[in-house]
């Protein structure tokens, strides 16, 4: 049985460079960003604070003890999921730091850990040098398995 935690949606009536999703100290054994429109999904960087009950660290994700690799929906122009946990926060997509869905509805990116971790905030870092608005509606979710 698992438990899923929405802690925020993307809304770009302001397109931002970078979101931060409150995750208030939510715990989860996966992260992930997922998309009901029919858009492409682009994720550029995510980048998680964790926290021990009284000491907060941040990790890049590369770092996390995971059990799986970055994953998501479907690979479009060659945006492989790793590209969002990279350290690269390059959001251009001449960067090659963005990931990039096939335009399908129900679009994911997901990273699975292999210890439950207390989630304090997500940061994502949005492409930036054409179509910021298609994470529009975009929701981070927590998870535990």
């Amino acid at each position: 049985m698992s438990t899923i935690t929405n802690v925020g949606k993307f809304s770009t009536r302001l397109v931002k460079a970078q979101y931060v999703m409150d995750c208030q100290g939510r715990s989860g054994s996966s992260v992930s960003v997922k998309l009901g429109t029919g858009e492409t999904l682009q994720v550029c960087e995510l980048e998680p604070w964790f926290s021990r009950k009284t000491c907060p660290i941040f990790l890049f994700l590369p770092t996390w003890p995971s059990i799986d690799r970055p994953s998501k929906s479907s690979v479009g122009w060659g945006g492989v999921a790793s590209r969002a946990v990279d350290g690269n926060t390059n959001n251009r997509w001449n960067g090659k730091s963005c990931t990039h869905t096939s335009k399908t509805t129900g679009n994911w990116w997901k990273v699975s850990l292999d210890q439950e971790q207390y989630v304090d905030n997500v940061v994502i870092t949005n492409r930036i040098d054409c179509c910021s608005n298609r994470i529009d509606g975009a929701k981070v979710l927590c998870r535990i398995w």
